[in-house]
């Protein structure tokens, strides 16, 4: 299963701009028989579709072809990104 979430970031260049995070979701039998997600790979980007990189201890979203990079204050998308 996926999902997508959204959130707001800045780029280097003070410009507002969308992120995307596609998080995957893998189906984890329980020994009640009930079925749990577990969140697995989590892949970034911007709404124009480059592909972005997170950067761990500096807080920051980096474009793959290094043309632009990106922080967010979104503490939600922070902490799953820490998980």
């Amino acid at each position: 299963m996926f999902e997508a979430f959204e959130f707001s970031a800045t780029s280097q260049r003070g410009e507002p701009v969308t992120l995307v995070a596609f998080l995957q979701f893998t189906e984890d039998a329980q020994p009640d028989g009930e079925t749990a997600y577990r969140l697995g790979p989590i892949q970034l980007s911007t709404t124009d579709g480059r592909p972005v990189n997170y950067v761990s201890g500096q807080f920051q979203f980096v474009c793959q072809d290094g043309c632009d990079a990106f922080t967010t204050d979104d503490e939600d998308v922070l902490n799953l990104l820490m998980m």
